[in-house]
């Protein structure tokens, strides 16, 4: 084992535990949640003209505060490609849903981590670039979420 495949495998153990959330759902997004997006991703369009409401997306606390937070693959044309669709996050807050991540190509399989930046859940997600199978770390800076891809090695020796 290299050493970039020991920082890897011990960040998932320690980070990560047990997945919180596997694999996406589709299933219809809360109207606020959608006119959020429509308001913050697409500049106030109509939400109706948005194909939102059945996104594959979960559903989970990042904040911790009582109000589930929402994960959302972009399944829109415009940010799909043959590198996967882009993710937004929207948190809740005391003005209602706002964005807090529109970016990423990753797969539609993500982790909560037990660890925690300014108060929010870092995610973790599977991804691929040319070829190389990346771990992508999304975490919370005070504001929005950023992310860090860390490669993952072969373990064959």
């Amino acid at each position: 084992m290299n050493s970039v495949t020991t920082f890897v495998t011990c960040f998932v153990m320690l980070t990560v535990g047990s997945p919180a959330f596997g694999l996406m759902k589709v299933r219809p997004l809360p109207k606020d949640v959608v006119l959020a997006i429509a308001r913050d991703v697409y500049g106030g369009k109509q939400p109706s003209r948005l194909n939102v409401g059945t996104w594959s997306h979960v559903e989970l606390d990042l904040n911790h505060d009582g109000k589930m937070d929402y994960v959302i693959a972009h399944e829109d044309p415009d940010y799909c490609g043959s590198g996967g669709c882009g993710f937004l996050i929207f948190v809740s807050s005391p003005k209602g849903y706002r964005s807090a991540y529109n970016g990423g190509n990753f797969y539609m399989e993500c982790w909560a981590s037990k660890v925690r930046s300014h108060g929010f859940s870092d995610l973790v997600f599977k991804g691929q670039s040319y070829g190389s199978d990346y771990l992508h770390l999304l975490r919370y800076d005070g504001r929005t979420y950023i992310e860090i891809k860390v490669r993952v090695e072969d373990n064959q020796q």
